[in-house]
């Protein structure tokens, strides 16, 4: 089986934390969900596109004496000669290729881990498709509303595979209202919740830590979505 990971800052600021946090522990992350063939789709920000690369260096490069392979599928010749043709080359293929090729895109492949592919893109204006074609397992998304609606939505389908929602907040916004959200999401139990810095120690409790966070990481029992119009959801977290 294969781990599907999705990764999301939104589309209005950018939130490196969250990125470089997921980047650091991404060996923490793989074994979420065992040890078996693991993808990651990272929508990183707008203009972000750099220091993305540059914080996958820093962190793997020459471990292994072997560079990271990171492909700009911008250039689509060395795109469809470099890469194999899996399932993240398909989505990249529908939803970027052929409906937003102006996004910038990277396939990324890491020595250090042999089961482990990574699409990352700046943008998209196809997030709700694409999410419904990728049916990832975890979801790791900024304490936005709409980002978390997004996922959630998407966990309360009836389908396979039961999802994981990692919520991060974004400590560094004026007035910030992502510590509200994030603690009425946690209280429902609809998402585990934390600050980047505890990120780590979050991946390590779902493997069996036990670590206590600040604004509650929403405990083991995380209950299912509404997957309709729900007036008691809309009351206590949308109305507060």
């Amino acid at each position: 089986m294969t781990n599907r990971i999705y990764v999301t800052v939104g589309a209005t600021v950018p939130f490196p934390k969250l990125i470089n946090q997921v980047i650091s522990n991404l060996d923490k992350i793989i074994l979420l969900e065992g040890t078996g063939n693991t993808e990651f789709i990272i929508q990183y920000g707008r203009n972000y596109t750099q220091q993305f690369i540059d914080a996958i260096k820093k962190s793997y490069e020459g471990e292994t004496g072997q560079d990271c392979n990171i492909i700009s599928l911008d250039d689509t010749t060395v795109a469809d000669n470099s890469i194999e043709k899996d399932d993240l080359y398909e989505l990249y293929f529908k939803y970027f290729r052929n409906k937003d090729n102006n996004n910038k895109c990277l396939y990324v492949t890491i020595p250090r881990f042999k089961k482990l592919k990574i699409l990352g893109f700046e943008l998209s204006g196809y997030i709700n498709e694409l999410l419904y074609d990728y049916q990832p397992n975890i979801i790791i998304t900024h304490a936005g509303t709409g980002s978390l609606l997004d996922g959630l939505r998407l966990a309360g389908r009836k389908q396979k595979p039961k999802r994981s929602i990692i919520c991060v907040i974004n400590d560094e916004l004026m007035d910030n209202h992502q510590v509200d959200i994030a603690k009425k999401f946690s209280e429902c139990k609809y998402v585990k919740s934390c600050y980047p810095s505890e990120m780590g120690d979050l991946f390590k409790n779902m493997c069996g830590g036990n670590f206590s966070f600040s604004v509650g990481s929403g405990g083991d029992d995380i209950v299912e979505f509404p997957s309709g119009y729900n007036k008691q959801f809309e009351n206590e977290v949308l109305l507060g």
